[in-house]
């Protein structure tokens, strides 16, 4: 019912820990994190993590679409071991609507580095199938980085444009090279929704995702 996440817990700085009943937590005041996820259906569930201490940090779409060949696009490329100063430092700066973002308890430095690292297990060979890279004149302008679920789904597991790029069609661009076939987004991310349901995806469930810190 409760496990440490390892991984985030040396980008956070100490002890994460994934749990699954809020009545598992135990008591004491070093310092660490609870996450969790629920259901958006199950209110009785959500209320007693809240009643625990736990806050709703932002609210987790999936998204599937039925599967579909991926497109050939003449400015997306598999990435390649140069690339990946470039498409790391896209990481690190591009995101804001990541539950890690989103929370006020969780400094900016530990949430762009979670970001960072998660794509440079990429290049790493550590985690994931395929990661796509996003070109224009001045180099790498996005990635869609891309894992086999255990179901054989394709999901996008990890997706940004940078800045200077933005509106140019390159997020749908990696979307459609990837053929992936199941996302997931925050709510509060109306832009990549849309993008998404243009593209042929459906909402297929939503979860809270929750914190505790301590």
């Amino acid at each position: 019912m409760i496990r440490e996440d390892g991984w985030l817990s040396e980008r956070i700085g100490h002890p994460v820990f994934t749990v699954d009943d809020p009545s598992a937590v135990p008591d004491g005041d070093s310092p660490r994190m609870y996450q969790a996820r629920v259901p958006v259906e199950q209110v009785a569930v959500v209320r007693a993590f809240t009643s625990r201490g736990f806050s709703v940090i932002d609210t987790t779409l999936t998204l599937e679409r039925a599967p579909v060949s991926a497109e050939a696009e003449d400015d997306v490329v598999r990435a390649s071991p140069e690339q990946r100063d470039a498409v790391v430092e896209i990481a690190r700066t591009s995101f804001r609507w990541s539950r890690f973002h989103l929370d006020p308890e969780v400094p900016d430095e530990a949430a762009n580095r979670i970001k960072a690292d998660w794509i440079g297990s990429y290049f790493d060979g550590t985690r994931g199938d395929e990661l796509l890279v996003a070109l224009d004149a001045h180099g790498p302008a996005g990635f869609l980085a891309v894992l086999v679920a255990a179901d054989g789904a394709h999901v996008i597991d990890l997706v940004a444009v940078a800045e200077r790029a933005r509106g140019r069609g390159f997020a749908r661009a990696l979307t459609a090279a990837s053929g992936a076939t199941r996302v997931g987004t925050q709510a509060a991310n109306v832009a990549a929704t849309g993008l998404y349901e243009s593209m042929g995806f459906s909402l297929a469930r939503a979860e809270y995702a929750l914190h505790l810190h301590i």
